[in-house]
């Protein structure tokens, strides 16, 4: 009913498309990738909302203040099933660079945990309904918990990121080989290759496309990170219909 109910708004214009940026592995870059896709979208002339959804978030190392009361104050309006959270979102996200907003997180990391994936959808329907922003990124924890698979499900699109080394690619030979769960999710995902060595990956005849590919780097810092999201080369974004 959640899905029908997200999907009609969005045929119809009334609401901010949803973009998962996920990986079943742990340290792909997904965070920088969602980032960058973000910045690249809101230079396009996109209002974007960045929400990240790990456990324990690594957006501070963009975010300056980043402490500042986000999912605290927005989440107990949403709750409440009269209230309306536009207002309380004008005044909780925090504007990074032109166009692209950012919601903190919980100050708890307890409080994020304790979400049930019902919440967290009913969350993100009402959320993407306010019109405050065309899109919503949601920087996604690695794994198929039963709270990703139901994000997964709702995202409009997903944006799937690896990296070469042996163990990501274990884990995405074993991913991509649930034929029966790609169904659910092939249509709307691309992928993206981060740490690029120059050598195409195993998965070139998976049927998903490859919408971008990024140069290996090591050791980076916070300016280093930042010059490599507002830099080229970017995303292919045709996938964003």
């Amino acid at each position: 009913q959640l899905l029908h109910q997200h999907t009609s708004s969005m045929e119809q214009g009334e609401r901010a498309a949803l973009i998962a940026v996920y990986s079943p592995a742990g340290g792909t870059g997904k965070t920088v990738i969602s980032w960058k896709l973000g910045k690249q979208l809101a230079d396009g002339g996109k209002k974007v909302l960045y929400l990240s959804l790990e456990d324990v978030p690594a957006a501070d190392a963009f975010v300056k203040n980043g402490g500042q009361s986000g999912m605290d104050m927005v989440f107990p309006f949403a709750r409440k099933a009269q209230e309306d959270i536009g207002s309380k979102m004008d005044g909780c996200m925090q504007e990074v660079f032109p166009n692209l907003y950012y919601l903190a997180p919980f100050s708890d990391l307890e409080d994020g945990m304790e979400v049930s994936e019902e919440e967290w959808g009913d969350f993100l329907v009402k959320l993407s309904a306010v019109g405050n922003v065309q899109y919503i990124i949601l920087d996604m924890e690695s794994g198929l918990s039963p709270r990703n698979r139901m994000l997964l499900l709702l995202a409009d699109y997903i944006v799937l990121v690896e990296k070469p080394d042996p163990c990501t690619q274990a884990k995405m030979k074993r991913f991509l080989g649930q034929r029966a769960l790609l169904e659910d999710y092939s249509y709307k995902m691309v992928r993206v290759q981060n740490f690029d060595i120059g050598n195409d990956t195993l998965w070139s005849d998976c049927g998903i496309a490859v919408a971008g590919r990024f140069p290996f780097f090591s050791a980076m810092g916070r300016a280093d990170m930042l010059r490599f999201i507002e830099r080229f080369p970017q995303l292919d974004t045709g996938f964003l219909i």
